[in-house]
């Protein structure tokens, strides 16, 4: 999953960031479908706050 694509339709640019630091969440967006809801959601866990 790019980063790119999810920021795609949005006001966020991703200039702000190093392309090292994008590489780097990228790799933790995970998609995981919940039992509640039929589609897929984007999940990256927070190393800050532990959490996803």
């Amino acid at each position: 999953m790019k980063l790119a694509d999810i920021l795609k339709d949005s006001n966020y640019k991703l200039s702000q960031f190093a392309i090292a630091e994008i590489e780097q969440l990228e790799q933790t967006i995970t998609l995981k479908r919940p039992k509640t809801v039929m589609f897929l959601i984007r999940f990256v866990w927070c190393a800050k706050r532990r959490l996803s």
